[in-house]
């Protein structure tokens, strides 16, 4: 059977998939009376064996519009902003292609104040319908930040001592990341399932952290001003704040509170 089969033709891919299972059954589960398994493919074949009957949903293409270097995108009239948005979306969240309809409203309504609910179904791009108007606010914000500390003369998160090992720096927690704008979680993105922030994770990865969008970065160094938009996950695993190591150096920092170490 032809991929074009299999993905355009639901009835017949139905099909293929049940006749593999009911021949994996005959192999794996044989016997030596043919009549046995006679009856038994015809009780697996039969609705409500082992097969419901197949029900199709239509639906339609959603629709297009602009690519988003064609999309009015107002960022206050600033070019700068406009550019270094485009570039840093374009290095890991969306492709060369043209968006649908709801991306386009729901970027464009979001930078015009409003607070927006998209609604939609699976595979209709909803994690850019918001990801777009997050990563736009933030940009725009990002021209208004002070200078960050260059990269050669940023503290190291550990110190080299010849007894001990790596030890940490206790000046890298007052550095705040070598970035001199005003400290702040700028957004909060909140799932009701850890399955579900996985493959988010890997979208914020490859929008914020890849190869890609530090190239971008580079390519706007004028505008980010050494800063970058950073990201992290917290849920019950995540260890409390603080030093990683406690005061007697002998156990690590935990989200576990013992309530005979509380001062």
């Amino acid at each position: 059977m032809s991929n074009k089969q299999t993905t355009f033709d639901p009835i017949t891919a139905f099909d293929s998939i049940k006749d593999g299972i009911l021949r994996y059954v005959d192999t794996a589960f044989g016997t030596c009376s043919p009549s046995l398994n006679i009856e038994r493919r015809a009780l697996l074949e039969k609705p409500g064996g082992l097969f419901q009957e197949p029900y199709i949903e239509p639906l339609l293409n959603y629709k297009s519009t602009k690519k988003l270097e064609d999309i009015n995108i107002d960022l206050g009239n600033n070019v700068a902003a406009k550019e270094a948005f485009i570039d840093l979306a374009k290095s890991g969240l969306v492709g060369d292609y043209e968006l649908y309809s709801h991306q386009e409203e729901m970027l464009q309504k979001s930078l015009s104040g409003k607070h927006c609910i998209v609604t939609s179904g699976t595979g209709s791009g909803k994690t850019e319908s918001f990801m777009l108007p997050l990563l736009a606010n933030i940009v725009k914000e990002a021209g208004t930040w002070t200078p960050a500390v260059p990269l050669d003369k940023r503290p190291i998160w550990f110190n080299q001592t010849d007894d001990q090992g790596l030890r940490w720096n206790d000046n890298k927690r007052q550095d705040n990341w070598s970035e001199q704008r005003e400290p702040a979680i700028r957004s909060l993105i909140l799932y009701p399932m850890n399955a579900l922030v996985e493959d988010q994770l890997s979208r914020l990865r490859a929008a914020l952290d890849s190869d890609e969008s530090h190239l971008s970065y580079s390519k706007h160094e004028q505008y980010f001003k050494g800063n970058r938009i950073t990201f992290g996950r917290f849920n019950g695993k995540t260890p409390v704040s603080g030093h990683p190591i406690k005061w007697d150096e002998k156990k690590k920092n935990s989200s576990q509170i013992n309530p005979h170490e509380i001062v």
